[in-house]
């Protein structure tokens, strides 16, 4: 078993989460790949592959925002 939970490919600038459990059943056991972008210094914007809502695919994505700058 994967000591981590993720890994980062630096030459794509993606975030592979290995997932272990979610809320989603189906994710359990699988890798989900994200495309990283950095929108500022506190901005972290994890883009999903389109995910299929109402009957039509759409773009999602997972924004992290650092609190108060913070550096930890």
């Amino acid at each position: 078993m994967r000591r981590h939970t993720w890994d980062l490919d630096d030459a794509t600038d993606t975030v592979i989460h290995h997932v272990r459990s979610a809320t989603f059943p189906n994710f359990v056991g699988t890798d989900l790949k994200r495309r990283c972008v950095f929108e500022d210094d506190n901005t972290l914007k994890l883009d999903t592959p389109h995910m299929a809502t109402g009957g039509e695919a759409r773009p999602s994505h997972v924004r992290w925002l650092r609190l108060d700058g913070k550096d930890t």
